[in-house]
């Protein structure tokens, strides 16, 4: 009776845990969503401040992954998500900033 119990209590205790793993692989998957990365060549921008006014802006879009400018390299790396957010808009976002949007690359 004893070995029953302690196979009942393991299978169930295996079973448990398996379905924890499921239910997080199934989490993880719809969390997963497709970000590309683009970096833009800008002109205009000469300070930090500079920096912080494309970054708010840029930021404010929907879909925005992460943001990085640098008025140094007169750029911005832009990682977002391709179904909420299109490059001709985190363009207008920028050029609407006072700031002009000269090149941009697919990374």
């Amino acid at each position: 009776m004893r070995i029953l119990i302690l196979i009942s209590l393991t299978v169930l205790i295996v079973t448990s845990c398996n379905n924890k793993q499921n239910n997080q692989q199934t989490s993880d998957n719809n969390l997963a969503v497709e970000l590309s990365k683009i970096e833009v060549t800008i002109d205009g921008m000469t300070s930090n401040g500079c920096e912080k006014t494309i970054k708010s802006s840029v930021n404010k879009l929907p879909g925005i992954h992460s943001v990085s400018a640098s008025y140094v390299d007169s750029n911005a790396i832009i990682e977002y998500n391709v179904e909420q957010v299109s490059i001709s808009e985190i363009k207008d976002a920028i050029n609407k900033t006072g700031y002009k949007v000269v090149d941009l690359a697919i990374k």
